[in-house]
C-alpha cells in the first residue's frame, strides 16, 4: 500500500507529523460501496418484507439472495448504485475534513524549534 508522510511548514512551530495518510481516501470508499452494495440490497428487501411470517416473500438471507437474482440478475443488485458512487466523494471528502479539523483542535500544540 501506497503512503506517504505529511511535514508542516516550519514557522507553523509544529514538528515532523510521522502519521501515515493514504492518498487518495475516496477511493477506498468507492471499493466499499462497489463490494457491499448487493449486500445491503438484501439487508434492504430483508427489512422491508412482512412483519407476518406467514405473508414473507424472503425467508432468509440465501432465499433473499436467490430470489433477487431470479428477479433481475445483476441489474436487480447494481440498480442505484452510480448515484451512491457520486454521493460518496462528497459526503467522505466531507466527514475527512470534519475529523481532520477536530483532531487539529484537540491536539496540544508542538514546542517551537529553536
Amino acid at each position: 500500500m501506497l503512503l506517504f508522510y505529511t511535514t508542516a511548514p516550519p514557522q507553523t512551530g509544529h514538528v515532523f507529523n510521522p502519521t501515515p495518510t493514504p492518498p487518495l481516501p475516496h477511493h477506498r470508499s468507492l471499493g466499499y460501496w462497489v463490494l457491499s452494495y448487493p449486500l445491503d440490497i438484501i439487508k434492504s428487501a430483508i427489512q422491508t418484507d412482512s412483519i407476518y411470517p406467514e405473508h414473507r416473500k424472503y425467508k432468509g438471507v440465501l432465499s433473499t439472495a436467490a430470489k433477487l437474482w431470479a428477479e433481475g440478475g445483476i441489474a436487480r443488485y447494481t440498480a442505484g448504485l452510480a448515484p451512491c458512487l457520486l454521493r460518496s466523494f462528497p459526503a467522505n471528502a466531507a466527514g475527512f475534513a470534519a475529523y481532520e479539523s477536530v483532531k487539529n483542535l484537540m491536539e496540544p500544540p508542538a514546542p517551537a524549534l529553536v
